[in-house]
């Protein structure tokens, strides 16, 4: 994901599923922003890959029991 950065995980279930928080980059129309969000995928250990789902959550929603925060 070349257009995020400082992604770092708030919830871990596993290897591959959790909810994360970044900052992104995309070009307009979507505009620079701090986003939570869900994230579940498949990891080949093998060929370091990931192939990865992720869906945005809103701030109070609850991730297990990790409750989403605003972004810093």
């Amino acid at each position: 994901m070349p257009d995020f950065h400082d992604l770092e995980w708030k919830k871990k279930v596993t290897d591959v599923k959790g909810c994360m928080y970044g900052k992104q980059h995309f070009p307009w129309p979507m505009a620079a922003r701090d986003m939570a969000f869900h994230v579940t995928g498949v990891q080949d250990y093998k060929n370091k890959a990931l192939i990865s789902v992720s869906k945005s959550i809103n701030v109070g929603e609850k991730y297990y029991e990790y409750e989403i925060e605003s972004p810093p």
